[in-house]
């Protein structure tokens, strides 16, 4: 006989239980797998004493928490052994398990059901634990300090990185695509708009929130570098690598909108009316000279500003920086604080 902590009623589960207990400690150790069992549990008040562990086999330990599931008890301990058997079923994550037991399918829909229930009741209302509480700071700030810590980083990239990714070498069908875009369109209502906007705003009223904010963006190399264009480019450019490519439906939808804004003078194109000497050659009747100095004193002449941007890149620069260094816009240009120095002279040949 078992002397259980919380009252069980009288049978034939708790006979069967019983006898696979006895039968457990009066034999000598199973050869191969064997796993360890709490004859009481210890959300039922067991504890790790010898006498309250055997050693069962897989299977035995499947049909030990079984049994322990369909037991009559009070309903607080009768949920613990549904979370129990839950486990049982599903895995608990420990790789040196090897259950090779089936479970069968009336058993395992009727213990998710009652296990979805036991979850809907424990996390709704005043079972709760956490309802109408939060986090102290200092409980934040542990918790930013480790998912920031370099080697737990590394260790969550390796979980999900290459053959370990469920997603690895699959990708979603048509069907799922148009499933998972209705799902999240239906989801996102005007109200639910209304309601992120209105979050945002309040956030942005937080002056440590907009300051660290603010931080986090000009730590960033697109505002180290000031060169918006060639950031965005960069990122349209790892995308493309990674295999995306924009719809022909997308670029049509995107060409319709621009030609309608330009149409209707809500776009202006920059180079209306203004000639490009990008591309020019150096027969050009109205070209430009650049003279660029870099920090060690090395003086390179361009006529033209397509030999910037190349000149540019090869130096890993920003273009934009630099054409900004060429106009006189000093100030804070990271160039200029690095030591660069730009000119551009204009050169008209006339014909006579």
């Amino acid at each position: 006989m078992i002397n259980w902590p919380v009252e069980i009623t009288r049978t034939k589960y708790l006979t069967w239980y019983e006898n696979l207990v006895a039968k457990a400690k009066s034999r000598p150790l199973p050869n191969g797998y064997i796993e360890q069992h709490h004859v009481i549990p210890v959300c039922l008040g067991g504890d790790n004493t010898p006498e309250n562990i055997i050693a069962l086999t897989a299977r035995e330990h499947y049909i030990a928490h079984l049994l322990l599931w369909k037991m009559s008890m009070d309903k607080k301990s009768h949920n613990k052994m549904t979370m129990a058997l839950h486990v049982m079923v599903n895995g608990s994550g420990n790789k040196k398990q090897n259950r090779s037991y089936l479970v069968p399918s009336r058993i395992y829909e009727a213990n998710r059901k009652e296990y979805v229930k036991v979850v809907s009741e424990i996390m709704s209302g005043p079972t709760n634990v956490w309802k109408g509480r939060k986090h102290s700071e200092e409980t934040i700030e542990k918790m930013k300090a480790w998912q920031n810590n370099p080697v737990i980083k590394q260790k969550q990239s390796e979980r999900v990185t290459g053959e370990k990714n469920p997603m690895f070498g699959k990708k979603h069908s048509d069907e799922i695509k148009k499933q998972i875009s209705s799902s999240s369109t239906s989801r996102w209502t005007d109200d639910l708009r209304e309601e992120q906007s209105k979050r945002v705003k309040e956030k942005w009223q937080d002056p440590e929130y907009r300051t660290r904010l603010e931080a986090s963006r000009k730590n960033s190399e697109a505002w180290l570098n000031r060169d918006w264009k060639a950031s965005g480019a960069k990122a349209a450019a790892t995308k493309m690598a990674n295999g995306w490519k924009p719809s022909e439906e997308s670029k049509k939808k995107v060409s319709e909108t621009r030609k309608a804004k330009i149409a209707s003078g809500e776009i202006v194109p920059w180079n209306k009316g203004k000639k490009c000497d990008h591309l020019a050659g150096e027969n050009n009747s109205n070209s430009n000279t650049y003279r660029i100095i870099d920090p060690a004193g090395n003086v390179f002449v361009m006529n033209t500003r397509q030999k910037v941007l190349e000149f540019c890149k090869e130096q890993n620069i920003g273009y934009h920086s630099m054409l900004d260094l060429v106009r006189g816009k000093q100030g804070k240009n990271h160039l200029h604080l690095a030591g660069w120095q730009a000119t551009q002279n204009k050169i008209r040949n006339n014909k006579s």
